[in-house]
């Protein structure tokens, strides 16, 4: 998609006299920062709804940083994939809900392939095999030499990373410090479970290590900003009925072979925090933007009523944007009817 407004043109907008602080001021960006996380938390606004088409190697999808939300799937013959959260696997899959539902035998409504919510991760690949890898830390820049980054998880013998600190006590984590042209481990890492790293100017990528095949396999891309990355990833129940294709892979260097299968998503963005002044908005309303100011300085006086009416006002101008440029004659609409047909567009 393609954004209009950048953090210098909020500055610059008449959202400025009403912000209580200098628009060249780090109050200025972090309320705009606040006001946009909290604008999109109230809905799915426009242009904040991507649709999106990536491949996948396994049953475990590591979504890219921008997904926030999955709203629907699709797979790549077309088929529909039901989206779920963590209590289908609890309440025994689909099959199990049809029956709280319905005596019918019949559960195909559910869709063939399930995508259930796996929580969070901090890289989009994980370590392979199981005797350890040693990880790469590269940097872009010579700006970002000197740089540190931590891993938490396990090492080779299910012991967690820890490392010495400067007081001769063992903590959690194990940091390494960028130099040219790679920072790497002297253990041999199985598990990465959270990464804290520090901000730097370019992008940053990780990459594991085999030792005996000299390879290198990718493990994450970090942007500048991304201090804690976390992202969003699914279980696919039923990974067999996935159409897709074989390619080869080497692991431990061992020939496998590995299915590819395409899925199209329908997602909701994540927030990102503004830093720069060319970076762009995720929501393009500046009279929204306004009114969350707005709300912003009435909560910070404790005037509950006044800020949750402002917040109302933004919601409606978004609500307005959204109806502009997707009317409903043009929206399609599919009711998903427990214990009966799907009704598509009713009129």
């Amino acid at each position: 998609m393609a954004y209009k407004n950048t953090l210098a043109e909020l500055k610059a907008s008449t959202v400025r006299t009403i912000a209580g602080v200098c628009a060249d001021s780090t109050q200025f960006v972090q309320m705009a920062n606040e006001v946009q996380r909290r604008l999109l938390r109230r809905g799915n606004w426009y242009d904040t709804e991507w649709l999106t088409k990536i491949c996948f190697t396994n049953g475990c999808v590591v979504w890219p940083r921008y997904v926030g939300t999955v709203l629907a799937t699709r797979m790549c013959d077309g088929s529909l994939g039901e989206v779920k959260n963590r209590w289908y696997s609890i309440l025994g899959g689909a099959n199990s809900l049809a029956r709280s539902y319905s005596d019918s035998t019949d559960y195909s409504w559910f869709g063939d392939v399930v995508m259930m919510d796996n929580g969070t991760k901090p890289t989009y690949n994980a370590v392979s095999g199981t005797t350890g890898k040693l990880i790469r830390y590269y940097v872009k820049y010579q700006n970002d030499i000197g740089k540190k980054i931590t891993l938490y998880g396990k090492q080779y013998g299910g012991q967690p990373l820890q490392e010495l600190d400067a007081n001769g006590n063992w903590v959690n984590g194990l940091t390494l410090t960028a130099v040219a042209p790679f920072a790497t481990t002297t253990v041999l890492v199985t598990q990465i479970d959270s990464v804290v790293r520090e901000a730097t100017q370019g992008e940053c990528r990780l990459y594991e290590y085999d030792s005996t095949s000299n390879l290198l396999r990718d493990l994450a891309l970090y942007e500048p900003n991304e201090t804690n990355p976390r992202y969003r990833s699914s279980l696919i129940s039923d990974w067999c009925a996935v159409p897709g294709c074989l390619q080869t892979t080497t692991v431990d260097s061992v020939d496998y072979e590995q299915k590819v299968a395409t899925i199209e998503a329908l997602v909701k963005l994540e927030h990102f925090d503004l830093v720069n002044d060319n970076d762009f908005l995720l929501i393009d309303n500046l009279d929204a933007f306004k009114m969350g100011f707005q709300a912003v300085k009435l909560e910070e006086m404790n005037d509950e009523k006044n800020a949750e009416i402002k917040w109302m006002k933004a919601v409606r101008e978004l609500n307005f944007e959204l109806r502009d440029k997707n009317p409903d004659r043009e929206t399609p609409v599919f009711v998903n009817v427990v214990n009966g047909s799907a009704i598509y567009s009713p009129t």
